[in-house]
């Protein structure tokens, strides 16, 4: 009869370790290391001014990002890990398409100067005209 009694305290004793391990195990963590990397990878993006070249998939990094902190603030972990880690993978995209689209901008300014020259120009020319006219 004790050992049966030491058999069910014994079936208890594991049933209850084997539930407190798995609420542990189960219990989701913010994904903070996730979101520290995001904000690194978009703050490395800025700084190679990924914000002014391709802003377009810079913006939605930042989306990303404040997404990730938003999922954090009503505790949806992992919507929150992948958010941010989708947030690394657009600010790390921006990066090797800045010098290539710098090179375009500059290129298209350089277009654009010889017109806005000429558009001086010709209102020079039409300011000379009406002041000739009033005078």
């Amino acid at each position: 009869m004790v050992k049966k009694q030491y058999l069910y305290i014994y079936i208890l004793l594991i049933a209850a370790l084997s539930l407190s391990t798995a609420f542990l195990c189960g219990c989701a963590k913010p994904p903070t290391q996730e979101i520290e990397n995001a904000e690194k990878a978009i703050a490395d993006a800025k700084q190679k001014e990924a914000d002014l070249y391709v802003q377009d998939v810079f913006a939605k990094a930042e989306d990303s990002l404040k997404r990730a902190k938003d999922l954090v603030a009503e505790k949806k972990y992992k919507e929150a890990k992948q958010a941010a880690e989708e947030a690394i993978n657009l600010a790390q995209q921006t990066i090797p398409v800045i010098e290539p689209n710098k090179e375009k901008m500059k290129a298209e300014t350089e277009q654009m100067i010889p017109e806005v020259q000429g558009s001086l120009d010709e209102i020079k020319s039409l300011v000379a005209r009406a002041v000739k006219k009033t005078a």
